[in-house]
């Protein structure tokens, strides 16, 4: 439960709670700041019931030449123009071609950069997880979308020092629908 100091916030806050589940609790506390009344969620639900953490992003399709070096001049070009990302995956093709997948941080920094070059294949929107790293992890997220009737063309994930992150990718028809699924903008 969080810590309220008397005064801090107005008076003590009057607490509700809402529904349980399991050993999980989630209240509504009612604080009023100043002339304001604030309605806040606290939850206990322990992490296993909770879904992870989803936003939209925009993902960017380059294609490169499938041959030693072409992934480091990539590189090195987003780093000469301070373009950070978030994410980066791709694979080589059978026409000697690679398909790269990137998620930058500023994504039109990266979409201006890329704009006349022939570098740029695709662009869209696709969703990030992010999450502790724990056995089931992303399950809260894939029953949502499963139960939404949403099918998943795409997915990625990696666990790195506790914690995991994830890309989903849907059909652009479906954007709005995975969101609202996942419970992000």
């Amino acid at each position: 439960m969080p810590h309220f100091r008397a005064g801090e916030y107005g008076p003590r806050p009057a607490i509700e709670e809402v529904s349980v589940y399991g050993e999980g609790i989630v209240k509504l506390l009612e604080a009023s700041v100043g002339e304001r009344r604030q309605r806040l969620f606290y939850s206990n639900y322990p992490e296993e019931v909770r879904m992870a953490k989803a936003k939209r992003v925009t993902y960017f399709v380059a294609n490169l030449e499938d041959k030693p070096g072409s992934l480091l001049k990539f590189m090195l070009d987003l780093k000469s123009q301070n373009i950070g990302l978030v994410g980066l995956w791709g694979y080589g093709t059978t026409e000697g071609r690679g398909m790269l997948y990137a998620v930058a941080k500023n994504p039109d920094k990266l979409r201006a950069a890329w704009k006349g070059t022939g570098v740029l294949a695709e662009e869209g929107t696709g969703f990030m997880i992010t999450g502790s790293d724990r056995t089931g992890a992303l399950v809260k997220s894939l029953e949502a979308i499963a139960g939404a009737g949403i099918n998943i063309r795409m997915m990625d994930a990696i666990a790195v020092g506790g914690r995991f992150g994830s890309l989903l990718w849907v059909d652009a028809s479906q954007i709005d629908n995975a969101a609202k699924a996942l419970g992000c903008k």
